[in-house]
This record gives C-alpha cells, sequence and structure tokens, in this order.
C-alpha cells in the first residue's frame, strides 16, 4: 500500500531534490502535500503539474489569497503559527514527514512527526541539535526517524548488520571548507561571498556558511549522538577534501566499513525514502570506486575552526545548551550576511552570548521552555552584537 508523504521545504536544496527522485518512487508513495515558503513560482511550475497535491502552506497572506483562488481542490494554510493547525489537521492523512526545513522552525513539526508516530525522513538537524534529548525519551524504542545527512545517512548504511559490542567508534567526514589551506592570519579578511565557495557541495547559504565554519560539524555530532546512540568520545571528525568518502565506522576487530561515492545527495534522499532497506550483498558495491583517488584525510584544525567542540559541549551539558547555539548561530549568519559582524566575530559572539545565558543553560528541556526562550535568546545575542559587546 502507498504511503502518503508530506515536504516540508520543498523548495530548498534537499526538498528541491527529493522532488527530482520522487518518480522513481511513485509506486510506493503519494505526494499529498508541501510546505513552499515564499517560493510560488515553483509551485506552480515544478510542482503543480505533476503532482495532485491535497495540501499546500505558503508564508505569506496574499500567496494564500492568490493561490487559494486559482485552485480550488487544494486546502490552503498561511502564517508563521498555522503550520502547527495544518499538521494537526491533516494527521490521519499523512504517513511520512520530510523535513527539509532550515533552522528552528523545523523543530516543531519533527517533535509533532515523532509523538503522533510518523515516520520522519530528516534533514533538518536543528531538530536534534535543540531537541535530541527530548526527542530520544518520546522516541523510545521506536524507529522512526531517518536521516538525509549524507554524513548520518553513511553512518546508518554502514552500521547495517552491526552489533552495538563490536563497534569502535564512528567517523564524520568533511571537507574542510573553503578556508582549509587559509593561514589562521588569513581568517580576519573572509567576507560572507568567500564563504560561500563550498568545495564540494551545492547547498543553501545558511549551511555553506555553517559548514565554513565547522559549526555544522558541530551541530552533526550532537545528532550523531541521538541518532546512533554511541558515547560522545566514540564521535570522531576527519576532513576528507574530496567528499568521497561520507562518513565510515571502525569495529573493535580492526576492521573498517566506509560509505563512498561522489557528492550527490539525491543519493542519501533515495535512502531515506526506501527508509534503508539495505541488501547486504550490495551494500557497498560501486562501479566507480576506481576512479576515485587514494583515500587521505586530515585532522580538524580546532585553532582555525574552534566552533567544531560546540557540538560536544552541547552533549554534555543537554538543556536548553542546544537552543542557545541554535539561535546564537542563525542570529550570527544574520549579521554577518548584512557585514555588520567579521567572519571571526562569529566565534566571539557564539562564546560570548554562552556567557550572558548561563543562567538558562541547564534549565530541563521542555515544548514550554524551548518556546519561551527562544525570543530571549536571539534578544541577547542581538544586544550582544549591535552593542559590540564580545570584543
Amino acid at each position: 500500500m502507498k504511503k502518503n508523504l508530506f515536504i516540508l521545504g520543498a523548495s530548498g536544496s534537499i526538498g528541491g531534490q527529493t522532488l527530482e527522485v520522487l518518480p522513481s518512487f511513485l509506486t510506493k508513495y503519494n505526494l499529498v502535500g508541501v510546505s513552499i515558503g515564499h517560493n510560488i513560482s515553483f509551485l506552480e511550475e515544478r510542482i503543480l503539474p505533476f503532482y495532485k497535491l491535497k495540501y499546500v502552506y505558503v508564508i505569506e497572506e496574499k500567496d494564500y489569497l492568490y493561490l487559494k483562488e486559482k485552485y480550488k481542490d487544494i486546502v490552503f494554510y498561511y502564517g508563521k503559527d498555522n503550520i502547527s493547525k495544518m499538521l494537526k489537521n491533516i494527521k490521519d492523512e499523512v504517513d511520512i514527514i520530510l523535513n527539509a526545513l532550515v533552522g528552528f522552525s523545523g523543530l516543531m513539526p519533527s517533535l509533532w512527526a515523532v509523538k503522533n508516530n510518523k515516520i520522519l525522513l530528516l534533514a533538518n538537524k536543528e531538530s536534534l541539535v535543540i531537541g535530541g534529548e527530548y526527542i530520544k525519551k518520546i522516541l523510545g524504542d521506536k524507529k522512526l526517524i531517518y536521516p538525509i545527512d549524507s554524513e548520518h545517512a553513511a553512518i546508518t548504511k554502514c552500521l547495517h548488520n552491526v552489533k552495538k559490542e563490536d563497534l569502535d567508534y564512528i567517523c564524520l567526514t568533511c571537507s574542510g571548507g573553503p578556508f582549509f589551506n587559509y593561514k589562521k592570519e588569513e581568517f580576519k579578511n573572509i567576507t560572507f561571498l568567500d564563504a560561500l565557495k563550498h568545495p564540494t557541495y551545492s547547498m543553501g547559504s545558511k549551511i555553506t556558511i555553517d559548514s565554513s565554519t565547522l559549526m555544522n560539524k558541530a551541530f552533526e555530532i550532537i545528532e550523531a549522538y541521538y541518532l546512533f546512540d554511541v558515547e560522545p568520545n566514540k564521535i570522531k571528525v576527519l576532513i576528507d577534501r574530496n567528499s568521497y568518502v561520507h562518513s565510515f565506522i571502525h569495529l573493535k576487530n580492526g576492521n573498517f566499513k566506509l560509505s563512498v561515492g561522489k557528492p550527490d545527495m539525491k543519493v542519501q534522499i533515495k535512502d531515506a525514502l526506501n527508509l534503508f532497506e539495505l541488501d547486504s550483498s550490495k551494500e557497498f558495491l560501486d562501479t566507480e570506486i576506481n576512479t576515485f583517488e587514494n583515500y587521505k584525510f586530515y585532522e580538524v584544525d580546532k585553532e582555525k575552526f574552534p566552533l567544531i567542540n560546540y557540538g560536544y559541549y552541547v552533549i554534555r551539558h543537554k538543556g536548553l545548551s542546544g537552543l542557545i547555539l541554535n539561535d546564537a548561530d542563525e542570529i550570527c549568519y544574520k549579521y554577518f550576511k548584512e557585514g555588520v559582524i567579521s567572519y571571526l566575530d562569529i566565534k566571539k559572539v557564539i562564546d560570548k552570548s554562552f556567557d550572558e545565558l548561563s543562567d538558562i543553560l541547564n534549565l530541563e528541556f521542555s515544548e514550554e521552555n524551548i518556546f519561551a526562550f527562544d525570543k530571549q535568546i536571539r534578544d541577547k545575542v542581538e544586544e550582544i552584537i549591535l552593542r559590540k559587546e564580545f570584543n
């Protein structure tokens, strides 16, 4: 029987690539709805001609009024807070949520999905950065989350048929970003446009900036901790400049299992849509493997890329530490893009934010606390930036 799929963030990088591969999954899925944000032309040109949707969520009222009048057979929702209302109303008509939203906005739909026993194909890493401990409690032993991040999809495949007691450690890989070869003194001249030049992947601007600072890798460390139930000291990070090795695991018997392939997120999206149903005899066959250069890994220079350490910091502190990290990072992105702070200021602002918000750092995670303190945290970070209190 086909499952009903809803894509959140359909016009973004992951959402758009999902729509490109979805035609080969039409025997498994009905696409019943999408959230599209502001990109109405994408909806009308690349989705509605090919899929008979029942539900669409947009941000702006003007878009809602235009679409509602033009497409009478679709139920439209709009407004920042009404995504909750939509999900509640379509609860019995959706089996799988693909969450490709960016940042804090993806948290609530992920919480809704796991609380309502929906399968969650997760590309919104912030859900676990902010709410990992809470989501883990909700899930218990249930397997509902399937990651789309290339690193976590790779680890999922590598762990197939591996017993937990046989695992030594997991290793997330990264490209090292555009500044891998920069000397530390060159970092002071980095611009926003410089930081958008990712060496191997084409992604949205926020995740590309996070990849350049390795904050994205800090987020992925936290994500791995909650997805794979491994101790922090068993989560390592190495740099693969080609992004051929998406990640790997090391076993106690000395063997490695690697997930290898050219950098193409459609592979990970297909794996997630297949719910990682792997044929053990074909797990790692790759006809192109002989065309790759020899694998060469580098250690992360944590003096040049210190933000990666916040991944382990949040795992240790739990509470609201993930919320503080996410919100500070989002605000820094905004003001770096606008030229208000420099590339090196990002670390200073985040450090200062944790200092100033130490009184709420270890508060217990709850949905009430998250949504109550989110604005307070953002206001504090903005105050730190605008008053130049981080130098």
